[in-house]
C-alpha cells in the first residue's frame, strides 16, 4: 500500500520537488478546458428516452415563451466519492444563455435575514460546512441557485438532511443551501434565513422563466401558453444516506402531472444516480435523463432541448416500472433484502439472485416489460442495421469476427451506439442474454460505417465451480445485435468447440 502511495509521488516529481509555501497543492487547478471536458460529457451522457411527436429539439429560433421549472442544482452525489463543483450551470442559466446571450448576474450583498429555531426542510439539497450562521449566510449569498438556507450548528454534511448524528459536535456546523423558504417548520436549534433574490435578467429576445415548482398550481399556471417548458426532476444519494427506494421526491412527480395537463408541450429532465421510477412517462412526450451530469448540466439540458447536439446516450442500467417488477419485488424475499438477524446481532443479506441480476434477470421474466431497457437511448435521427456477417468459429487458438453495417437513415448527423450480445448454449445455464460489446460512432446523414466486433475462447468462457476456472462451454452461440438489450436489429450464429 505505501508503495502504490510513494509511485506516484516520485513519478511526478513531488519528493525531487517538495512542495513550498508559493506552491499551494490546495490551490483551485480548474482551468477551461477542464469545464469545457465537463460540459462535453454531460452532453455526451444525456440519454433521449422518449420524443413522441418530435417535441424535440425544440427550434431556438421560433421560440418566444420558455417556462423552466423544477430542480436546478442536484448534479452530484455525497460522501467520500463526491465532488462538490466550484458552479453549477443551472437549467435556468443554460437556457437563458443559449436563447438570449450570457447572463451574468451581479454579485448580491451578504444581507439576510434570520429566523431562530426555524428549518426550511427540502430534504435533498446540497450543504456545505459554514462557521456560523452568519457564515451560512455568505456561502448561500455566493451560490445563485441558494435564495434560502438552514444551519446547524455542531453538525456535518455527512448528518444527513438537517440532521445530528450521536457523540461529540462539530467545530461549526453544516449549511443546507435552498432554492426558496418553502417547507417551513419549528426545529430547536436550527437557524433558517433567507439572502435578498438575485436581480431578474434582463428582457431578451426570448421570454425564460423559472420556478422551482414546489406549489404545482403555481407552476401549472406558469406553464400556460409556453411554446415549451422543461420540468426537472431530481433525486440524489450519498454515502450514509442511500435511497430508500427507486422513487422521485411526490412534489416532483405532482408537478410533473399538473404541468402535463396544464401544457402538453412540455419536455421532463430526470437527473438521478441510478434507476428511477417515472409514474408519468406515458404522459410526457419528451423525456431526458442525465445521471449525475456535473457543473454543466444547465448548458447540456438546453442544448439536447434545442438541438445544438444530438443526445446520444445510453442507459447503463436497466428501469423498472415499478417495485414489482424487480427481483426485490413482490413477493418480498426479506432473506434477500433487506436481510435478517440470524442470532450473530447484524443483519445477513443473502444474494441467492446469482447472475440473474440488471437486464440478464428482466431477459429471464417474459412476463415483465421494463419501463426502459439496459442499452436504451433514443436519437433525432433514426440508424439502420445490415449485412451481418459471421467469419470463422471460437477454438482456444482461434477467433470469430462478427460485423456488420449501421447507417444513419434520418436529415441530421448523431452518434449510435452499436451492442453485441450472445446467447450461450443452454448447457451452459447461463442468463438469456450477456453484453460482450458496443461500439460507439458518429454518423452524418446518409452516412454507413462497417462495425465488428471479435470474440475468443476468454471473451465466452463463463466460471465452472466444479473445475474452480472459467471453461468455454462447446456449441452454439446466438449472436444478437442491436441498439438496446431489447431492440435487436440483426441475429446469426456462432460455434465454438474446446
Amino acid at each position: 500500500m505505501v508503495l502504490r502511495i510513494l509511485t506516484p509521488y516520485y513519478a511526478l516529481g513531488i519528493m525531487a520537488n517538495p512542495p513550498t509555501p508559493d506552491r499551494n497543492l490546495g490551490a483551485n487547478a480548474t482551468s477551461d478546458a477542464h469545464n469545457n471536458l465537463a460540459r462535453e460529457l454531460a452532453e455526451q451522457s444525456t440519454v433521449l428516452l422518449k420524443n413522441d411527436g418530435g417535441l424535440l429539439p425544440a427550434n431556438p429560433n421560433t421560440v418566444k415563451n420558455v417556462v423552466v421549472l423544477g430542480d436546478d442544482t442536484t448534479v452530484h452525489g455525497a460522501g467520500s466519492g463526491g465532488v462538490i463543483p466550484p458552479y453549477i450551470i443551472t437549467p435556468f442559466i443554460g437556457v437563458y444563455n443559449l436563447l438570449n446571450g450570457p447572463y451574468n448576474p451581479p454579485p448580491r450583498v451578504a444581507n439576510c435575514t434570520f429566523y431562530n429555531n426555524t428549518d426550511f426542510y427540502q430534504p435533498g439539497n446540497p450543504c456545505v460546512s459554514a462557521a456560523s450562521a452568519q457564515d451560512c449566510c455568505v456561502k448561500c449569498t455566493a451560490d445563485n441557485s441558494c435564495n434560502a438556507f438552514a444551519y446547524v450548528d455542531g453538525a456535518t454534511c455527512a448528518d444527513g438532511p438537517e440532521g445530528r448524528k450521536s457523540g461529540p459536535a462539530a467545530a461549526g456546523g453544516a449549511c443546507w443551501i435552498k432554492p426558496d423558504n418553502s417547507g417551513q417548520k419549528n426545529s430547536s436549534g436550527i437557524v433558517a434565513g433567507t439572502c435578498q433574490p438575485l436581480p431578474p435578467p434582463p428582457a431578451g429576445r426570448v421570454n425564460v422563466q423559472y420556478y422551482t415548482g414546489q406549489n404545482s398550481t403555481i407552476a401549472a399556471n406558469l406553464a400556460v401558453g409556453a411554446d415549451i417548458v422543461i420540468v426537472n426532476v431530481a433525486t440524489s444519494s450519498s454515502e450514509g444516506s442511500d435511497r430508500t427506494d427507486l422513487s422521485l421526491p411526490q412534489w416532483q412527480n405532482d408537478l410533473v402531472f399538473a404541468v402535463l395537463a396544464a401544457n402538453p408541450n412540455t419536455a421532463v429532465v430526470a437527473r438521478c444516480p441510478g434507476a428511477c421510477f417515472m409514474p408519468w412517462s406515458v404522459d410526457a412526450p419528451s423525456i431526458l435523463f442525465q445521471l449525475m451530469p456535473g457543473q454543466e448540466s444547465g448548458n447540456a439540458i438546453a442544448g439536447a432541448v434545442f438541438g445544438t447536439f444530438n443526445p446520444s446516450g445510453k442507459l447503463p442500467v436497466t428501469f423498472p416500472a415499478n417495485m414489482d417488477d424487480t427481483w426485490l419485488g413482490s413477493p418480498v424475499n426479506v432473506y434477500q433484502y433487506p436481510g435478517v438477524d440470524r442470532g450473530k446481532g447484524w443483519i445477513e443479506a443473502d444474494y441467492t439472485e446469482d447472475l440473474f441480476i440488471g437486464y440478464r434477470w428482466y431477459d429471464s421474466q417474459t412476463d415483465i416489460v421494463p419501463l426502459w431497457p439496459f442499452g436504451h437511448g433514443l436519437s433525432y435521427t433514426s440508424f439502420t442495421y445490415s449485412n451481418l456477417q459471421v467469419t470463422g468459429s471460437v477454438t482456444p487458438s482461434a477467433s470469430v469476427t462478427i460485423s456488420f453495417t449501421v447507417s444513419n437513415a434520418g436529415t441530421v448527423a448523431g452518434a449510435e451506439v452499436a451492442q453485441l450480445y450472445i446467447a450461450h448454449p443452454a448447457a451452459a445455464n447461463e442468463p438469456p442474454k450477456a453484453l460482450k460489446g458496443f461500439n460507439k460512432f458518429m454518423l452524418s446523414p446518409g452516412a454507413s460505417t462497417p462495425v465488428s466486433f471479435t470474440l475468443a475462447a476468454e471473451d465466452i468462457a463463463i466460471f465452472d465451480l466444479t473445475v474452480d476456472d472459467f471453461v468455454t462451454v462447446p456449441g452454439t452461440y446466438n449472436i444478437l445485435v442491436g441498439s438496446s438489450s431489447r431492440d435487436i436489429r440483426l441475429t446469426g450464429t456462432f460455434t465454438a468447440s474446446n
